[in-house]
């Protein structure tokens, strides 16, 4: 019954306008250019988190206004306070480790636990990265509406400037590293097979350095790991060896 409504939903696609052009895109960059679409996305979540752990830094304490709120207790409601701060550290921190991990991985040759465990972790990185962007969002946006004057005990304050900029670009960064990471992410889950294999390559088939890597496609990939688990049975192995039968 489930290959059944599998066949009606893929004939059902197949009618929709265009859909030969996605099916080669997807083709195009999850088959034949996925390693290097992968370093790049892996090289521009480190360069943002690198970007937004700076602007964490110069954020960390800032009043929304000048000078800051006297009145002690309520002033932390002004400023960006330790606890926003050290959330904005931290995230920079998993942003540039998670891409450190990444490139490594893709550099070091992936086994099968690694990639599990850095989809994993790159879930939760996603979904911290919109969390942040959210919250520098709306930090931006009360920051356009504080464009007044305000008073407190006749003492006039006014918004900081600059802050509503460095609110801004921290949520950019972590709006690009969420897409980056959800691309990535989605293009891991498309093909992880052939993936570990393109980084590692295949068991028992030396690659050779001097030609250009070549990367396989989800079918090639299918077909050689049904290949290896035949020789793993011995299907087709002449020099498998048959148990040996005792007669009594």
């Amino acid at each position: 019954p489930q290959s059944e409504s599998m066949e009606k939903v893929a004939s059902a696609l197949t009618g929709v306008p265009g859909i030969e052009y996605v099916e080669s895109a997807l083709e195009c960059v999850c088959d034949r250019r996925r390693m290097p679409i992968l370093y790049l996305l892996e090289t521009s979540i480190l360069t943002s988190g690198v970007t937004y752990f700076i602007l964490a830094l110069h954020a960390a304490g800032m009043c929304y206004t000048t000078p800051c709120y006297p009145t002690q207790g309520l002033n932390i409601m002004w400023k960006v306070d330790n606890g926003l701060a050290f959330r904005a550290l931290a995230s920079g921190l998993v942003y540039m480790l998670h891409a450190l991990f990444g490139v490594y991985g893709l550099y070091r040759k992936w086994n099968v636990l690694g990639a599990g465990i850095f989809i994993g972790l790159g879930a939760l990185m996603v979904l911290n990265a919109l969390c942040d962007a959210i919250t520098w969002g709306t930090l931006t946006n009360m920051m356009s509406e504080m464009n007044g004057t305000y008073y407190h005990n006749q003492d006039a304050m006014t918004a900081t400037k600059g802050a509503r900029g460095l609110f801004a670009w921290m949520s950019t960064c972590a709006a690009g590293i969420f897409t980056a990471g959800l691309i990535s992410l989605a293009m891991l889950l498309y093909a992880p097979d052939a993936i570990i294999m393109d980084s590692e390559g295949f068991p028992g088939i030396p690659q050779d350095k001097s030609k250009p890597t070549q990367y396989r496609t989800s079918e090639e990939t299918t077909r050689l790991m049904q290949e290896d688990d035949q020789l793993d049975s011995g299907e087709g192995n002449p020099f498998h060896d048959e148990p040996n039968e005792l007669t009594i």
